[in-house]
């Protein structure tokens, strides 16, 4: 972990959903090109905090070789702040990773839409539009044998 700035406006802004690097600092490299902007970073840790922007968690069907079946895109974190993250009771929502993979198999999936029912008790409109696609999909993962679904955060 890079050490804290004294200066708020020295912030490195890891955007990891989309691999892209913006840097805002007060200092002589805030010129450089993003490429280089995790470069600069390990060389002047000193001078900068990275800071992780809070980004959705993607679902997608998947068959046993990876190829992409369907998807739920959850670009404005809907999903990602719903998740249970860290309740007992969940014993498959609560392990999604917000900012890796998590993927859930066809043994797993009538806990997880157990789960999905529980988690759209007095949910918003946006989040129930999402779980029932996320549902959806999952459905579709246990009827057909060798089909995952995938949890993707970042």
């Amino acid at each position: 972990m890079l050490p804290q700035s004294h200066s708020p406006s020295r912030r490195l802004v890891a955007l990891s959903a989309h691999k892209r690097i913006r840097t805002t600092p007060a200092s002589p490299w805030h010129r450089r090109a993003q490429p280089q902007a995790l470069e600069l970073a390990s060389r002047s840790a000193s001078h900068h905090v990275v800071t992780l922007l809070d980004v959705g968690v993607s679902a997608e069907l998947q068959d046993e070789r990876g190829a992409r079946l369907g998807a739920v895109l959850d670009s404005k974190s809907v999903l990602a702040r719903a998740l249970p993250e860290g309740d007992t009771s969940y014993a498959c929502l609560r392990f999604i990773d917000r900012y890796g993979d998590t993927t859930f198999n066809r043994l797993q999936i009538p806990l997880l839409i157990e789960e999905i029912h529980r988690l759209r008790n007095g949910a918003a409109d946006n989040l129930l539009e999402i779980l029932d696609e996320v549902e959806r999909l999952a459905q579709r993962a246990l009827a057909e044998p060798h089909l995952y679904l995938k949890f993707i955060g970042d």
